[in-house]
């Protein structure tokens, strides 16, 4: 044990000095490694308590009205250098961890000896599982210090960017600095300020603080009216935006009219209006914009990087016609291919036949089929909810077919019965001259009357028929 203890409280030593290093440059918590699935970020209120009272509304108000400007978001793509920085970070971190371990196992195994209260069995033990948990963390950092830098990919693939609290709402940092709170809600980046008066306007100064890089990677200054925040806000919003995205982009914001409108680009469905395209290399697209009774559009766009533009696009009405639609209850919805249509307006016609799909509260739904052309006015009534659906109202309404089919199956050879007994007294009648008058008479009355039956019979069975075949129809 003699020859061993200084040479252990040498490595100790160095280990210390060598961890001092580390954490200089690997300050603050574990970064999340491997690159998550998206990037998140989140903004704190305003800090400002010499502000007056009539001005702490805009604590919030700002940072909220950043928040807005950001709701359309591209994907971000990391850049090399920073993908390199947190696979630094992550790596030093590590070491820091293993370096931690052995000096714990270096303290535990350097105080066993002075320890009175073992036994000399005892105190053998804990020294050999002592000197075995060194080894291993020595033996782990060793692997550690050795192990070859891991290449960084020169491309990746872009993330989702999406704030972190919920609806876009603000952070609460619960009284940590903005890297500890960051680590703690899982948020990448947080954004904190302050808002200061000078004069008749506000100082906003904002950081930002990467949590996966541990350090502050934005810093801005602006001032803004107390009663009117929302430039400076989009001001604002615009530089988080490139810090967010971090590479630069070309952008184009599409808005159609009708908001309906499917929008494709490259061929492939995109969405609906309004659209934000996004490219990181200078790209040609095809964009196709296409609705209901509008003629499609079609043109070929160019996207280059650091360009940004909004184009607004109204479609030329098709020459179809159009049909007006009338419905019982009037507060009815339409839908057409998924999308609602406009209560209470005139639908243009395609040049196809497309089905509208109505559907109001408390009713069922019901589809109608729209002309290809021409001018139609149309009117569906709802069926009330019954507690039924169509299959057991069809299934009813065929069982009541089936049943008024069978009655006239009974009426039918009674008649002929009837008939039959008829004709054989007007023929006894007959033979015997003035005889069987009477029932003669009784049997042609009977025959009527078992007729006239068999006949409404048959036109009740027609009636369930015609509902049968309603029912079932889709």
């Amino acid at each position: 044990m003699r020859k061993t203890l200084p040479s252990r409280l040498a490595c100790l030593l160095v280990l210390i000095l060598s961890l001092e290093a580390l954490a200089a440059q690997a300050a603050g918590g574990d970064p999340r490694g491997g690159g998550p699935a998206s990037y998140s970020f989140g903004l704190a209120a305003l800090s400002g308590e010499d502000l007056p009272s009539e001005d702490r509304a805009f604590l919030t108000r700002f940072p909220s009205l950043v928040l807005a400007a950001l709701v359309e978001l591209p994907p971000r793509l990391e850049s090399f250098g920073y993908r390199g920085e947190v696979a630094d970070r992550k790596r030093l971190n590590d070491r820091l961890s293993l370096g931690t371990a052995l000096q714990k196992s270096l303290e535990d195994s350097s105080a066993i000896p002075l320890d009175t209260a073992l036994s000399w069995y005892n105190r053998g033990d804990r020294i050999d599982k002592a000197h075995k948990a060194l080894d291993k963390a020595r033996a782990d950092l060793a692997a550690s210090l050795d192990a070859p830098v891991a290449e960084v990919p020169e491309k990746t693939d872009p993330l989702e960017i999406k704030a972190a609290a919920k609806d876009f709402g603000l952070l609460d940092l619960k009284g940590d600095d903005p890297l500890r709170a960051g680590r703690k809600q899982g948020v990448d980046l947080v954004v904190v300020g302050r808002a200061s008066l000078v004069g008749a306007y506000l100082e906003v100064s904002l950081d930002g603080f990467d949590t996966k890089l541990g350090r502050q990677v934005l810093e801005w200054k602006g001032y803004a009216d107390p009663q009117d925040p929302s430039p400076l806000a989009a001001d604002f919003a615009s530089v988080l935006l490139d810090t967010l995205v971090q590479s630069a982009f070309g952008s184009l914001m599409v808005k159609v009219d009708p908001p309906f409108a499917t929008i494709q680009i490259d061929r492939a469905e995109a969405g609906s209006s309004p659209l934000g395209i996004y490219r990181f290399e200078a790209s040609t697209l095809a964009l196709d914009i296409w609705a209901p009774g509008y003629r499609p559009f079609h043109e070929n766009l160019s996207l280059i990087p650091g360009s940004k533009a909004d184009r607004k696009i109204e479609l030329a009405p098709a020459t179809y016609g159009r049909a007006d639609i009338k419905t019982d209850p009037a507060a009815s919805s339409l839908f057409l291919d998924g999308r609602e249509l406009p209560s209470g307006a005139s639908i243009p016609l395609s040049g196809a036949r497309d089905i509208i799909v109505v559907d109001a509260p408390g009713h069922e739904s019901a589809n109608l089929i729209l002309p290809a052309e021409g001018r139609a006015d149309l009117s569906l009534r709802l069926r009330p909810k019954d507690g039924t659906t169509p299959a057991g109202r069809a299934e009813k309404a065929k069982d009541d077919f089936y049943s008024a089919l069978g009655f006239v199956a009974i009426g039918l050879p009674l008649s002929e019965l009837a008939l039959g007994l008829r004709n054989q007294y007007v023929i006894a009648q007959a033979a015997s001259g003035s005889g069987f008058a009477t029932e003669t008479t009784v049997s042609t009355a009977v025959f009527w009357g078992a007729a006239l039956a068999t006949a409404g019979l048959g036109a009740n069975a027609i009636w369930k028929l015609i509902v049968f075949i309603a029912e079932s129809s889709p």
